[in-house]
């Protein structure tokens, strides 16, 4: 199409081109009369320069009024725009903005209007899941801690497991497992702390009451470890009602300092993570005591480990003890029932004199 032309990769106004050299360089040089001379072509050749014409980039503009009358310019060096956090991306062109007696105006007639509101249903999904997990967790921890260990179930011997099948085995030792944890130390402080989570909730700034609205409110068992019950209908007519109250209290907001969801982060935080930084560079009290899979290096760096450990070579020496004994014992023995056959054969021969 006898047109060379440069398109910047950035959209909106105020982009520039820069060649620095790279016009001469590719088309050779350019003479006062226009005249465009190339190494390459001979002297008498000539090519005509014709003057290119320049598309400045401009933003993409949007008259925005959130129906109190009054109307708000928003530009953007692309199609998408943030509207007080929701994100909103055009794809044509829906008429002229201009500026009259110190106003923005457009034409109506091709305004866009359109609506939003919260997903009541996705939000009210995902929080059941939470609740869901969370008492999940709080119903094991209190299993663990109030389960006592059964003393007629223990380790199974090699001979023992000979005369048994593998059903048997495998029933016996999840009977003898139980109970390994009870009154555990550990368990008991994330107990405690996980039933406090409430309390904590309350002095944060939110009100029993609200939460009563939001159909969170704590089980009537005292005893099952501090589980939260959630009533999804009135979470749902929370959420339709006044979302950003809900919002509050779960990620922080308001009136509210911390919201649900970071005291409960903070609170699991000191038992386990996955960013040592984020809890004075220590993985939790949890990993340190037992490891972790899914910390590699934890599994052979922890507490139960090491405690293993001493017991293996406590174990190793009573065993060389043991070995030592016994063959001090076998010796002995060796050389009494060696004196004890010399004896019977010199009573055997004085018996025939």
């Amino acid at each position: 199409s006898n047109q060379f032309v440069l398109v910047t990769s950035e959209t909106g106004k105020g982009r520039e081109i820069t060649l620095d050299g790279a016009s001469k360089a590719i088309f050779g040089a350019r003479t006062d009369s226009g005249e465009f001379v190339d190494s390459s072509f001979k002297e008498t050749d000539t090519n005509k320069v014709t003057e290119g014409s320049l598309e400045a980039g401009r933003n993409a503009e949007v008259l925005v009024s959130y129906g109190n009358g009054i109307k708000t310019l928003v530009e953007s060096s692309s199609n998408t725009f943030d509207l007080d956090g929701m994100k909103v991306t055009v794809s044509g062109v829906f008429g002229d903005v201009r500026q009259e007696d110190g106003s923005w105006t457009s034409d109506t007639s091709m305004a866009v209007t359109f609506s939003a509101s919260a997903d009541v249903d996705g939000v009210t999904e995902a929080v059941k899941k939470f609740f869901e997990e969370y008492n999940a967790m709080v119903t094991e921890v209190n299993k663990q801690i109030t389960t006592r260990p059964d003393s007629s179930y223990g380790p199974l011997t090699d001979a023992q497991k000979a005369e048994m099948t593998e059903t048997s085995i495998e029933n016996w030792e999840k009977k003898a497992k139980e109970g390994l944890l009870f009154n555990d130390s550990t368990m008991r402080s994330l107990s405690t702390d996980l039933q406090s989570v409430m309390t904590q909730m309350l002095n944060s700034g939110i009100s029993y009451q609200d939460l009563e609205e939001m159909g969170i409110t704590m089980s009537d068992d005292y005893l099952d470890g501090g589980t939260i019950t959630f009533n999804e209908a009135k979470f749902r007519a929370a959420m339709t009602s006044d979302p950003d109250k809900v919002s509050n209290v779960f990620t922080g907001g308001g009136s509210v300092t911390k919201g649900f969801t970071n005291i409960v982060e903070d609170t699991l935080t000191t038992y386990a993570t996955r960013y040592r930084s984020q809890n004075g560079n220590s993985y939790g009290r949890l990993i340190e005591e037992a490891g972790s899979e899914k910390i590699p290096l934890s599994v052979m760096n922890n507490q139960i480990y090491r405690q293993l450990k001493d017991m293996e070579e406590v174990l190793n020496k009573y065993k060389s003890q043991l070995s030592t004994e016994q063959d001090r014992y076998i010796k002995q023995f060796t050389s009494m029932e060696t004196l004890i056959n010399q004896m019977n054969s010199q009573s055997s021969y004085l018996s025939q004199l």
